[in-house]
């Protein structure tokens, strides 16, 4: 799990490294021999530790872990903190040292084998690319795939459907009515939560059930399914992470027209619970609503997160990173600055459905390219459906592809957005007028997409991304 607040990049500025990439010496490097990134990976950690700490660990930025040598005692929970292999390789680039587990499904060192395997895009997608900015410029919008999914279900968009990997239509709540009191849903049984347990967290409220800071909200609720309403704070509110228990359906909405934001300043490892603003062993739903610093929503355990019309830009941890049941996002914008990790870690058995989303993934601050999506093996994998990817990686998702419907591309430069740097991923305006076009609208139109972006602007069916720029 990673990142770092990296300066965002103009058109001039990209030309100029490109000049010095190619020209320029970079400077050199001493690294820690001893440490098992630099030697044979999980083979030196069980040479000298045996069971005890045979994983090897990534030594820089969020990855470090305080270990000498690198080695921990549980596998690492992002492929790009896990060097399996060592000499200086991470998983995603070389996970053939990753041990297959025997009958029983158990590794030597007595833990549930998690095997990654990275699966060529070529293999579950159109491989032609089409450009749709200027022909002088290659770093424009493209399309990632160039056929329809015919299997995918119809929902109603004006309900927040969400189509499951069965390509059944699943509403948010209670068939599409509306909860009283804004309540929020339990998405398996689709029915509204308690009315009586409506909560409004913000400064000065006079409101019924009302609190100004989350900590006491949560400590109210303590482990009941309830809903909380989140209103604007202009002081900010104080870093905390909140924790939905097993077995506990949580929805947290943003109150209308307000979009107030959470932000960790944890200075833990992104392995912390305490590094993100949400840790979900049960139900949680966001909507409407900022996520800033650190990380974002960590799921885990039978954990299940429905993520709606929300913003998750984070530095140092992904803005998801999901070890439990499913992930579903929709008219979301989902970015990570900066560090060595995907913006989304799909791991374990957590499968994911992204529709109408926009994911920004840039470069590491050592320049090295990083997936939008990452998963790990034995993952189900993704349903993607009209989303746009800021990625320059090859492939950009490192996931089995389980369906996908007109999704776009965009690579260098990074001025695509109005301020990546500083989380806001709206499509840059001044780029539509800088004879670099994007072709978002794709064919042909559909009506299970959202109706409107992510700003309640109306929006053409089939469109890409969370953000309409027209």
């Amino acid at each position: 799990m990673s990142t770092n607040i990296r300066n965002f990049v103009v058109l001039g500025s990209a030309f100029m490294l490109g000049l010095c990439l190619a020209n320029c010496a970079l400077p050199t490097t001493t690294h820690n021999s001893d440490h098992c990134f630099y030697a044979e990976g999980d083979a030196t950690c069980k040479k000298n530790h045996d069971t005890a700490l045979p994983y090897c660990m990534y030594d820089r930025g969020e990855c470090q872990n305080g270990s000498a040598d690198g080695c921990v005692a549980e596998k690492p929970l992002t492929l790009d903190c896990y060097s399996p292999c060592g000499e200086g390789k991470l998983a995603r680039d070389d996970s053939s040292c990753i041990e297959v587990a025997d009958e029983s499904g158990d590794d030597e060192s007595g833990n549930d084998s998690e095997g990654i395997l990275v699966t060529d895009l070529a293999s579950s997608m159109d491989s032609s690319t089409e450009s749709t900015g200027d022909s002088s410029d290659t770093s424009d919008a493209t399309d990632i795939d160039t056929t329809a999914d015919d299997s995918m279900c119809e929902c109603d968009d004006n309900f927040n459907g969400f189509c499951n990997d069965a390509n059944i239509c699943e509403y948010l709540c209670n068939n599409g009515s509306p909860c009283p009191k804004e309540a929020g849903c339990d998405e398996d049984l689709e029915e509204c939560l308690p009315a009586d347990a409506v909560y409004h967290v913000g400064p000065d409220l006079n409101i019924d059930m009302s609190f100004e800071t989350l900590e006491e909200a949560m400590g109210a609720i303590g482990s009941q399914s309830a809903t909380i309403i989140l209103h604007h704070n202009p002081d900010g509110y104080a870093d905390f992470t909140v924790s939905v228990a097993t077995g506990q359906i949580l929805a947290v909405r943003g109150a209308k027209d307000e979009w107030p934001e959470l932000r960790s300043v944890s200075t833990k490892s992104c392995t912390n619970v305490d590094s993100y603003s949400f840790v979900v062993s049960g139900q949680l739903s966001i909507e409407h609503i900022f996520l800033r610093g650190k990380g974002g929503v960590l799921v885990q355990d039978n954990g299940q997160a429905i993520i709606n019309g929300t913003q998750i830009v984070t530095t140092d941890c992904p803005p998801v990173n999901c070890t439990g049941l499913w992930l579903r996002a929709r008219n979301s914008m989902l970015g990570q600055t900066d560090g060595v990790t995907a913006p989304i870690n799909l791991l374990d058995g957590c499968s994911a459905a992204l529709n109408a989303t926009t994911i920004y993934a840039p470069n590491t601050e050592i320049l090295t390219t990083r997936p939008a999506i990452a998963c790990s093996d034995g993952n189900p994998g993704v349903n993607l459906r009209n989303n746009l990817f800021y990625s320059n990686a090859d492939p950009h998702i490192l996931c089995n592809i389980i369906s996908t419907h007109d999704n776009k591309l965009l690579s260098w430069p990074s001025n695509w957005f109005v301020n990546a740097a500083d989380g806001d991923l709206h499509v840059n305006y001044d780029m539509l007028n800088m004879g670099r076009k994007m072709s978002l609208q794709t064919d042909p139109p559909s009506d299970i997409d959202p109706s409107s972006d992510i700003d309640g602007h109306p929006r053409t069916p089939n469109y890409a991304g969370a953000d309409v720029p027209f």
